[in-house]
């Protein structure tokens, strides 16, 4: 059967990315969300199949594709499937009693599914932004979303930018729809290019709904939870876990964006006096708050390194020479950082 895409309006960055292959035992007719998939890379996405010339979303079926790939990521067993997953919901469609499918069929719907199944980090407000830009620009009402993502930042955050008159259709875990109309957007992450219209009114709506005095003129460093990712705290590096302890009893509040609420996150960032940080996932979309009139101290791992995002006030750098650190560098770094 041939298949076609009348009914779904496909967007550049979405494209056919599978076609069928005996030595890889994939399918043909499996459709993704490929903004950002690439073969050896690991991506939750959602699958996307066409039934009778009808499209059909599987809610929830974290699926991957990479090619040869067998095994479970070794950083997000619990999260991310490889593709023999997406396989077994193709054949789970197939054989699905088609009275059970729930349709959609009235108006456009448009897919933010993916930007709410990763963690609470700075990558994916660029997709919120993204998003919402085209919610604005195209008039689009209806918007498919997992429920069991609503307390996730990046919903929270969607919610104070959307009009109105929006409605969510929240998708039920291992059940099928059928979407005659729906709209795919790209996941990009980490860069936010334009918008700045859409983070004015962000931050001018944070301020006035989320202020809190208590929050205000801190020195803060901002760390992530998983630890060992953290330029600042690679390996086994006693030494870091020492400076922070140096930089807490002068008064510096250590902050995981993961682990706390957003908008407490984005009161502290956006009147904060100091902001110790460092390159990598901690800065990609947070700096956005960074407070403009605040010192700003980035940890690197090279002179010539910048951090990502657009990081418009002066800031100091300071670049390790070892991997692990010193303990000399980071008495260093921790008296440079007091004295800043």
């Amino acid at each position: 059967m041939e298949l076609t895409l009348d009914n779904c309006e496909i967007l550049p960055w979405v494209n056919e990315n599978i076609s069928y292959s005996n030595k890889d035992n994939v399918y043909n007719n499996v459709y993704l969300h490929t903004g950002t998939i690439v073969t050896g890379q690991w991506q939750n996405s959602i699958c996307f199949c066409y039934i009778n010339d009808k499209l059909k979303v599987i809610s929830n079926s974290n699926s991957y594709i990479s090619i040869g790939a067998r095994k479970w990521h070794s950083n997000y067993n619990n999260i991310y499937k490889i593709y023999d997953n997406l396989i077994n919901n193709y054949k789970d469609i197939l054989s699905v009693d088609l009275s059970t499918i729930i349709d959609l069929d009235n108006d456009k719907y448009i897919s933010l599914l993916n930007p709410f199944n990763f963690s609470n980090s700075g990558h994916d407000l660029s997709i919120v932004l993204d998003n919402v830009h085209y919610i604005y620009n195209n008039n689009i009402k209806n918007i498919l979303i997992y429920k069991n993502y609503k307390d996730t930042n990046n919903f929270k955050l969607l919610n104070l930018l959307l009009p109105d008159d929006y409605c969510f259709i929240e998708l039920d875990e291992n059940k099928i729809y059928n979407i005659k109309n729906l709209i795919i957007l790209p996941q990009k992450i980490m860069y936010i290019n334009g918008h700045q219209y859409l983070i004015d009114k962000l931050i001018t709506i944070i301020k006035n709904k989320y202020y809190n005095s208590d929050l205000c003129d801190k020195n803060i460093v901002l760390i992530k939870s998983n630890r060992n990712k953290n330029v600042m705290l690679k390996a086994t590096q006693v030494h870091c876990e020492e400076m922070l302890k140096t930089l807490e009893n002068n008064g510096y509040l250590i902050l995981i964006p993961e682990e706390m609420n957003i908008f407490d996150l984005c009161i502290y960032l956006l009147y904060a006096k100091k902001i110790v940080f460092s390159t990598g996932s901690i800065v990609y979309t947070n700096h956005l708050f960074f407070n403009k009139n605040g010192k700003l101290i980035f940890i690197n791992r090279s002179e010539n390194e910048k951090p990502i995002g657009r990081i418009d006030s002066t800031f100091k750098s300071l670049t390790y020479k070892n991997n692990p650190l010193s303990k000399e560098e980071c008495d260093n770094f921790a008296e440079q950082i007091i004295n800043y």
